[in-house]
């Protein structure tokens, strides 16, 4: 793939995520990828891997999950380097 049909998927790819609605993101990808069947099934991938990714950050509570990593640490890491010491915990979980 060339740079210039990367740099054309990348363009497609990141304007359709600005589009919320699914028809009219539809009707988006139609127009720009029309008669490059490669190109629409390329941001399509790269759509569906978005979603999936998305629906996985939906579903699991990060936030919730460090503030119970911290809350868990020793008092001299929660005070030193709770970045660290943070980073170190999630890793072990």
């Amino acid at each position: 793939m060339s740079n210039d049909q990367t740099e054309k998927m990348e363009d497609v790819y990141c304007s359709a995520l600005e589009i919320k609605s699914p028809d009219e993101r539809k009707v988006f990808l139609d127009r720009a990828c029309r008669g490059d069947a490669g190109l629409r099934l390329a941001v399509d991938k790269w759509l569906a891997r978005h979603a999936a990714a998305d629906k996985f950050f939906q579903e699991i509570d990060v936030a919730g999950l460090l503030t119970d990593t911290i809350l868990h640490l020793p008092a001299e890491e929660a005070q030193g380097n709770a970045g660290g010491a943070v980073a170190n915990k999630v890793l072990q979980l």
